[in-house]
């Protein structure tokens, strides 16, 4: 090779590698020399035998004999990409035959720019299309179905869970896809609490040889899982679980996509969590942390539907403190307001669940009994005025003494649909039975009665 052609090619500072019909090496220059490590020796030696090229064979292959200048032919070496472009060069005085040259074109800034868009378009399709779940829906509940389903879409998985904490630090599925029933059974038993509360922020990531430590997931035959904490403020919010039957490389792009997907999720179960907690506030008294009336009339309603499609009973307890006027003026609007909270925990502690206990008015309370007959209803409205009764009502009077403030109990019962199948109905008949236990003599529970009684108007 003559003196001339090194010089003229090294006059330009890009890659370039002159290669004859048959894909011999003829030419090259030094930065081509110190891109792929050619050396005196490379002329006369097949080009796909360097070893930059040993990924790309085919595809260099196919750009010498096809000579399609649109084909895009990229070379990533090290931290940089490169861009094969081809010439076909006559046959003239320096190579003395027709030739291929391959002009090495750095792109990486380019690439990098496009990796950086894409990347940034795809946060911003997750964070869109997961956020956008929460608004569409109008059940909070739904969310985390759906929340799920995209979750499991976006990063190619084919089984999800979402678990979030419950009552004594339990774990309850809100939401799963691909797994087994068994899995709802194992979280709601326990069984998976140490598995799952085991995983630290940003993620666990769980390969096959992991996997294989727990029996659950190989009768499920899950082969690749991830558990991300869902974590916002500093608050346990739940953990999302995804995960597929197959084997999966776990790698930077992979792990991005989990981080980006768990960060906008806890941004929406936060928002659940706020939406939730003005829903509860909208629906509770603020001093008894009770329900308040509003949401004691929906209760009501939906309540007096499901006896009219089922053939369901309820009852209703309307309660009244005896003389609380009198614990106002004499003991101050602190004691009253100590009153009203210890009979609201009271009357906590003495229903079931699935029972509505709601601050009716200023001293009243109302409870909404379902399933329960008229009789059973009176010996649990007697039970909790026998226990308020019995109890020592300790308050802090507005000088800031300690005073005992003695507290009975007054109510009237009605029952649905033996007396009405009214709610407004119901609601009077409760009130008039109330004001006959006032006038009786009060701290009693009456029953309603159809027939006239010699008690009419309100009560005190």
């Amino acid at each position: 090779m003559s003196t001339k052609v090194y010089n003229f090619l090294d006059l330009v500072d890009i890659p370039i590698v002159v290669v004859s019909q048959d894909m011999k090496i003829i030419d090259f220059n030094n930065a081509f020399f110190f891109l792929s490590g050619a050396d005196k020796d490379s002329p006369g030696k097949d080009i796909r035998e360097l070893s930059i090229f040993k990924d790309l064979r085919l595809e260099l292959t196919e750009l010498l004999l096809n000579k399609d200048r649109s084909r895009r032919v990229y070379l990533h070496h090290r931290d940089s990409v490169f861009e094969l472009r081809l010439t076909a060069q006559k046959g003239d005085d320096i190579y003395g035959e027709r030739v291929n040259i391959i002009y090495f074109i750095d792109v990486t800034r380019y690439m990098n720019a496009e990796k950086e868009l894409l990347r940034k378009n795809r946060e911003l399709m997750i964070a869109n299309s997961i956020s956008n779940i929460f608004i569409a829906s109008s059940e909070t509940e739904e969310v985390y179905g759906h929340i799920l389903e995209k979750c499991m879409l976006v990063g190619d998985f084919g089984l999800g869970g979402i678990v979030v904490p419950s009552e004594g630090d339990s774990l309850i599925v809100k939401a799963q896809r691909g797994f087994s029933l068994a899995f709802n059974r194992a979280v709601s038993s326990g069984k998976l609490d140490r598995f799952i509360k085991s995983a630290e922020p940003p993620m666990r990531i769980l390969d096959r040889d992991e996997i294989e430590k727990y029996e659950f997931l190989i009768k499920e035959g899950v082969l690749f899982l991830v558990i991300v904490p869902l974590i916002s403020g500093g608050t346990m919010l739940g953990y999302l679980l995804l995960g597929n039957r197959k084997e999966r490389v776990f790698d930077l792009e992979l792990a991005s996509v989990i981080s980006l997907i768990g960060n906008n999720v806890s941004l929406v179960f936060d928002k659940i969590r706020l939406f939730k907690e003005m829903e509860r506030l909208s629906i509770t008294d603020a001093l008894t942390g009770l329900f308040n009336r509003r949401y004691f009339y929906e209760a009501l309603e939906k309540e007096i539907e499901r006896v009219k499609r089922y053939n369901a009973s309820f009852s209703i307890v309307l309660i009244d403190i005896d003389d609380f006027k009198r614990v106002n003026d004499e003991y101050g609007h602190l004691a009253g307001d100590r009153v009203l909270q210890v009979l609201a925990d009271i009357l906590r502690r003495s229903l079931r669940k699935v029972d509505i206990i709601a601050r009716y008015g200023g001293e009243e309370f109302i409870l909404l009994l379902p399933n329960t007959g008229k009789e059973e209803a009176e010996v649990i409205a007697n039970r909790i005025r026998e226990e308020v009764s019995r109890t020592i009502f300790e308050c802090t009077s507005e000088k800031g003494t300690e005073v005992l403030c003695p507290v009975t109990i007054s109510g009237g019962i009605t029952t649905c649909p033996d007396d009405f199948v009214d709610a407004d109905r119901l609601l009077s008949a409760a009130d008039k039975a109330m004001y006959e236990a006032k006038a009786l003599g009060k701290n009693r529970m009456i029953l309603f009665r159809k027939e006239p009684s010699i008690f009419e108007g309100g009560h005190k």
